[in-house]
């Protein structure tokens, strides 16, 4: 049927499908040789280059500048990515030729482009490298490595990014092909991504040149460090200074720098109590503020807690940024309210589009005022992620009404200012009135849940139970055990009926609160000419709630992903999927090591709740096949 379609019909289908839905701009290439010659100007707009060694790399450049000089495509292509590991080969030299080639199409690729910023690739799959690069590594033997990469860099006239996702520094070879060929008199305006960022050299105050080029460049758009600090110092004692580098760099050093991502690690906690030296500036130029478009503020997680990002941090960055401008803040790290207040009455966001905010408001009003405030004076904020206990005390009415995507991890069966307490008020009005009040926002198209079974005490106990007592089936069951010593995450008192019903999701409920959430749409808030659109996608993932209960929540509480059908004749049709595998069901001992005797009493007994709440639907049946969630009141009436 698409014989006898001109190009320029075949391109916009291209163009529609290959935003809403990639795989079928390959299925259309391969209904004939017409279609295949429109498609190939969406199908190479992304290529991705594994490093796995360098000898593979020289391989694998020339069999992608084959497969482009075969579908004349290079002109087509706009992101090139070099990703991974450059290692030295482990087999011999033979073999390379069987390797499976790591290039691949844009149905695949390691980057997300759901970005919704129309600009550059995320890469989500590099927060476990660490850079390694090494003072003694010989410059020239890498450059030799990289020259059929240099020679298809310069075959790509309409390239716009180059994603360099290596965990050394980049070749200085492959750098000045990238200044040569997209030089500032260049109609084309590259953008360089840099992930795993660092300058050891200038960091140890030792000068070099190579990393200096690479720091200045007037093409680094993006760069996302990982690095480890407690103290001031790393793992090894050293002064840390790779927080106050990424400032330099925005400050003027690197002009065109738009995108910085810190992920902030731990370092020697119990090593040097001096003061850290101060930082000396490689730069001599005059401090400017920069321009920064995005800034992502990441930490990791110790004992099931984040790390924090001081008051003094956020002073720092709005003293080497302009946050006039600043399109995305992504603060993962845990925000207390000194640092909340100062944001809300001390900055200004008013070209923020995207927000993701971790914050502990504490208890009492105090701490849910400075978040409400924030939240109303950004006025053009069209997508929000709430992360933490905060979720629990904002009011709706702090929502924009043109918020586009939300993310809420609120308690299931939670409204906004009221913790449902027994198994009958599980998925009753209140809970639906929850997604109704969400589903108000007129812009609203994306949503993601997590949906919190654990226990609403703000109390927290840090233990291993030595001699863990089992499960004691009462009239009202809780989770009971002895001795209070070491660094698990566990939630007093809940009762492990609510646990059970709270975490069970399945299709049934993930099309419920669909259907519950597009219901808040006949009513939506805002101006009377705001007009609303329907949502679009409904991510649900539930959390675990105890490793007691682990073996059953790991089964009951699976993430789903529910869209809506993208054809115009079938938009009321709606399709649920697991956003992972089905998992194999585990062993229902509760700690590692612990004696068969134990771990067979703490199953018996948990299982005695769950068939309470779900009895075997056939004589001998599985547990894990036997339950479903619990119907959201009134949804299916409407």
């Amino acid at each position: 049927m698409f014989d006898c379609l001109p190009v320029e019909i075949l391109s916009v289908i291209c163009d529609y499908i290959g935003d809403s839905h990639p795989p079928s701009v390959l299925s259309l290439a391969l209904t004939n040789k017409h279609c295949y010659s429109v498609a190939c100007a969406f199908l190479y707009q992304a290529i991705a280059i594994e490093g796995c060694h360098p000898q593979q790399l020289a391989l694998d450049a020339q069999k992608c500048e084959d497969l482009l000089r075969r579908d004349s495509a290079f002109c087509h292509v706009r992101r090139f990515a070099v990703y991974g590991r450059c290692e030295e080969p482990c087999l011999c030299d033979d073999s390379l030729e069987r390797k499976r080639m790591p290039f691949q199409k844009l149905f695949w690729s390691p980057y997300d482009y759901n970005d919704n910023d129309g600009e550059s690739p995320i890469v989500s799959f590099m927060d476990s490298l660490s850079f390694d690069h090494t003072a003694g590594e010989d410059i020239h033997q890498l450059d030799a490595c990289w020259g059929s990469v240099c020679r298809l860099v310069r075959l790509l006239p309409a390239l716009t990014d180059f994603i360099f996702a290596l965990s050394h520094l980049m070749p200085p070879c492959l750098l000045e092909t990238l200044h040569n060929q997209f030089a500032a008199s260049s109609p084309i305006r590259l953008r360089l991504h840099i992930i795993d960022f660092g300058l050891p050299n200038l960091e140890d105050g030792r000068s070099d040149p190579q990393e200096l080029s690479l720091a200045s460049s007037p093409l680094l758009h993006r760069i996302w460090a990982r690095y480890c600090d407690t103290d001031g110092y790393d793992r090894e004692s050293r002064p840390s200074y790779d927080a106050e580098i990424a400032m330099e760099l925005v400050e003027g050093f690197a002009p065109n720098l738009k995108d910085v991502r810190l992920f902030h690690d731990w370092g020697n906690s119990h090593g040097v109590d001096l003061p850290r030296p101060a930082w000396k500036r490689f730069s001599k130029a005059a401090i400017t503020s920069g321009s920064l478009q995005k800034l992502d503020l990441d930490g990791t997680r110790l004992y099931y807690e984040f790390r924090e990002v001081p008051k003094e941090v956020l002073q720092r960055w709005e003293t080497s940024t302009d946050f006039s401008v600043l399109q995305t803040l992504n603060l993962r790290q845990r925000l207390d309210l000194a640092g909340l207040t100062f944001l809300a009455e001390c900055c200004s966001f008013p070209n923020l589009t995207s927000l993701t905010l971790y914050y502990d408001p504490g208890e009492g009003q105090a701490g849910t005022e400075p978040l409400h405030k924030f939240l109303c004076a950004l006025p053009n904020l069209r997508s929000l992620a709430l992360l933490g206990d905060c979720a629990q005390t904002v009011h709706a009415t702090a929502f924009n009404p043109g918020l586009r995507r939300l993310r809420l991890p609120t308690t299931a069966g939670a409204s906004y200012h009221r913790q449902l307490r027994s198994i009958v008020e599980r998925c009753g009005a209140d809970e639906v009135d929850l997604y109704r009040t969400v589903g108000r926002l007129p812009r609203l198209r994306h949503l993601d849940l997590s949906l919190d079974a654990s226990s609403p005490t703000p109390e927290t106990r840090y233990f291993v139970p030595q001699h863990a007592h089992p499960l004691r089936v009462r009239e009202v069951l809780h989770l009971d055990y002895a001795s209070p010593l070491s660094p698990i995450h566990y939630s007093p008192n809940r009762p492990v009926f609510n646990a059970l019903v709270d975490s069970a999701a399945d299709e049934k409920l993930a099309l419920a609160i669909f259907k519950a959430v597009s219901q808040g749409k006949k009513n939506p808030v805002g101006a009377a000419n705001t007009a609303a659109v329907p949502l679009e996608s409904l991510a649900l993932r539930g959390q675990y709630v105890s490793r007691t209960l682990g073996p059953y929540i790991r089964v009951m509480a699976r993430p789903w992903r529910v869209t809506r059908d993208p054809r115009d004749d079938r938009r009321d049709v709606l399709h649920a999927a697991r956003i992972d595998p089905d998992p194999e069901p585990a062993g229902l001992a509760l700690w590692e090591g612990e004696g068969e005797g134990e771990g067979e009493g703490l199953e018996r007994d948990v299982l005695a709740v769950f068939r309470q709440l779900w009895p075997e639907k056939a004589p001998g049946s599985n547990w894990f096949e036997d339950w479903e969630s619990w119907p959201l009141e009134g949804v299916d009436d409407e």
